[in-house]
């Protein structure tokens, strides 16, 4: 009698390691950023940057470029455990775009711009005004520091990882609807440390590059989608700090 393959579901226990994995990879590359702003906040403190008393404008662009650093670090990590196969993805980032668009679904990436629109709102309502006043009288050039890591280095970096690394060893082992939720929830975590409303703001995005990567639409239009939530949130704080009303002190 010939031996005939059966295809039995694989135990809990594999799909926990592989979870696990993804988690403790999540926590490494979030462990990476504090360790920037740890050691540049500790230098700070050495020299005086950072002391007791009344915040000054020194001091807010010392905390925005620690910001800065820490996202970009946190960046290259998520890029490290990504790295079998990533100059593949990278490679597709642009077919997938371009592919993914001829689809009706890539028009959720539509709603990330008022969904960035909220963002650039909840920032107005919590950032304090002398933050605002400082970013207002920098150079307008400044404001590449804040959009190279916000808006080009941590989308691609989370989305390789998030919806392309870690979706696919997830969806190895269980179905996808269940690997797109657990990535969701890995996603979410981490920007628990921006406030704690902060992945409710976060969750629409997330919703979206889900359902995107559910239907089959290309890593490259989740690229796209994170890029120009961003983007907007960024382009949004720029026009209110310099037309809007956030640049008359209070």
């Amino acid at each position: 009698m010939s031996e005939q393959a059966i295809d039995l579901p694989l135990p809990a226990q594999s799909q926990w390691a592989v979870v696990r994995g993804c988690a403790l990879q999540v926590l490494a590359a979030l462990a990476s950023g504090v360790a920037v702003g740890f050691v540049v906040g500790f230098f700070g403190g050495a020299t005086g940057l950072i002391s007791q008393g009344k915040t000054t404008v020194g001091q807010i662009a010392f905390y925005q470029q620690i910001g800065n650093l820490s996202i970009l670090l946190a960046g290259a990590t998520y890029l490290y455990f990504a790295r079998d196969g990533l100059r593949e993805r990278l490679k597709q980032l642009l077919p997938d775009l371009m592919n993914g668009l001829r689809r009706p679904v890539s028009l959720l990436i539509l709603l990330c711009v008022p969904l960035g629109l909220l963002g650039t709102l909840h920032w107005a309502m919590t950032t304090p005004q002398i933050a605002r006043n400082f970013l207002h009288d920098v150079p307008p050039i400044y404001w590449l520091t804040i959009a190279i890591p916000y808006v080009i280095v941590g989308p691609l970096a989370e989305e390789v990882f998030f919806r392309g690394n870690a979706w696919d060893r997830l969806s190895s082992v269980m179905p996808s609807w269940k690997a797109g939720t657990i990535s969701a929830a890995l996603f979410l975590g981490p920007h628990i440390f921006n406030g704690l409303v902060a992945p409710l703001f976060v969750l629409p995005l997330t919703i979206i590059v889900t359902v995107l990567r559910l239907r089959r639409v290309g890593l490259g239009v989740c690229v796209a989608a994170h890029v120009i939530y961003n983007g907007t949130i960024i382009l949004g704080n720029f026009l209110q700090t310099y037309v809007g009303p956030l640049h008359t002190p209070s």
